[in-house]
């Protein structure tokens, strides 16, 4: 059997919000379990406390029981957002594989951290261009501490090998891309105020005219009125588009797989004209 077959005897519905739909999962299948969890989570969190300031326990014990329905939580959201991109896979033709090797992705975020992992990776064709979406995560270790960072991501192959580019949306956001995505390349201002105001695009020194080529005033314009804003980078032959964290909603993932559809046609047409 498929993965992608596997949902219809895993989930019934439509996934809309990976987070409501979790709430559903623990109230339809582990409702009493929970109540009895969390009453006993609130007691023994209470206990240790108590006990603490008895010098009973160490104090750090209290954080056990929350930790636990944490991890617990995490786990069943995990799984159903594994069944809500299988969903999406379906719905549109794709396959859905669990994961990937994350060494073949040639995009700067993978030259970051470690424990590097690409899952929930659902590949298909538009046009003549494979595309594939995935989330990614890795960590980032400082002494004793540890982050780990999570993305949504997009990826296509165009026909020609480009100069690197990385596109900041920051628009709707109030963020910049970080100094990593940005590193060796040089910032191009282009003659288009409102398009300076929501996007800052970063290019390889010296390579102004294949960014010119592709950012034309239409494709400008097209980036300026979309709903949602992402990070975009060219990298040799391939197109990435970044989302920061895990889209866990269907009307979310949806636009950006229409962005994604339209950049590949759109842009994929340019480059096939350009000569690089």
């Amino acid at each position: 059997m498929s993965e992608n077959k596997k949902t219809s005897t895993e989930w019934n519905t439509e996934i809309e919000s990976v987070s409501a739909s979790t709430w559903q999962y623990i109230k339809k299948h582990y409702l009493k379990r929970t109540i009895f969890v969390i009453a006993g989570a609130v007691i023994l969190t209470a206990a240790f406390i108590y006990g603490s300031i008895l010098n009973y326990f160490d104090f750090r014990i209290a954080v056990i029981p929350p930790i636990i329905l944490i991890v617990a939580y995490g786990l069943i959201q995990n799984k159903i957002h594994r069944i809500f991109m299988q969903q999406f896979a379906g719905a549109n033709g794709f396959t859905y594989k669990k994961t990937i090797p994350w060494q073949d992705e040639t995009g700067a975020i993978f030259r970051r951290g470690n424990s590097k992992k690409i899952y929930n990776v659902v590949e298909g064709n538009f046009e003549r261009h494979a595309l594939r979406l995935f989330n990614y995560r890795y960590t980032i270790r400082q002494g004793k501490h540890s982050t780990t960072y999570h993305f949504t991501i997009f990826s296509t192959k165009l026909s020609k090998h480009l100069p690197n580019m990385y596109l900041d949306a920051h628009g709707k956001r109030d963020r910049k891309a970080p100094y990593w995505a940005k590193k060796n390349l040089k910032y191009l201002s282009l003659e288009a105020n409102e398009f300076n105001d929501n996007y800052s695009l970063y290019i390889t020194e010296g390579q102004h005219v294949p960014a010119l080529q592709i950012f034309t005033p239409d494709i400008m314009a097209e980036l300026i009125d979309l709903t949602e804003y992402f990070d975009i980078e060219f990298i040799n032959d391939t197109l990435y588009i970044y989302e920061e964290g895990a889209i866990t909603t269907k009307r979310k993932l949806e636009e950006m797989h229409k962005i994604a559809k339209h950049l590949t046609e759109n842009v994929a047409y340019i480059v096939d004209r350009m000569s690089v």
